[in-house]
């Protein structure tokens, strides 16, 4: 069986949101681009052998379901996975070092992917929270907010887990003399 994956509706400039025509440039189509550009480096972490596989690939399909509901008002968020989300980030932090200095993003090579799915998932919520002030003709779960920043929390949590404790820390003041 064929599926075809060519529609050409889109070639005007516009999608098909909740039955409604968006300009590709708008705010939300640019979060949806966003939420794509992280799943799919959140593949890449877990392409470089992260521990946390399962933890990642249940954070996809929520990304997906996150995006879903922007295209179907029946698809609907459910706030538990922030709790999840909580969870995991409870139990790594047990298991890391107390953090006295800010750090900078880097280490291990997987570490330092997960950092820049971070700052993704950054950019995404402001986005985000944008679309919330701004918006008057869709409806915005906020708890899809309050997700992708715990969601950058347990991306940072999980960087430094990876990193086995060896932080590259930040060095208030460094300077060539």
């Amino acid at each position: 069986m064929y599926n075809k994956i060519t529609t050409k509706q889109g070639d005007s400039g516009f999608s098909i949101l909740r039955g409604k025509k968006v300009h590709k440039s708008s705010d939300i189509m640019q979060f949806l681009g966003q939420l794509d550009i992280i799943n799919s480096y959140i593949g890449i972490c877990v392409s470089h052998k992260c521990s946390k596989k399962e933890e990642l690939y249940q954070i996809q399909n929520v990304l997906f379901d996150i995006g879903a509901s922007f295209a179907d008002e029946s698809i609907t968020f459910n706030e538990k996975r922030t709790q999840a989300l909580e969870n995991w980030s409870e139990n790594l932090s047990e298991k890391l070092p107390e953090l006295k200095t800010f750090i900078l993003p880097g280490g291990a090579e997987v570490s330092s992917h997960i950092h820049v799915a971070r700052s993704m998932v950054r950019h995404a919520e402001s986005i985000f929270w944008k679309i919330h002030q701004e918006s008057k003709s869709i409806k915005i779960n906020i708890s899809i907010g309050i997700y992708l920043n715990r969601l950058s929390d347990f991306l940072f949590i999980l960087a430094r887990y990876e990193n086995n404790g060896n932080d590259v820390l930040w060095k208030q003041g460094f300077r060539d003399e």
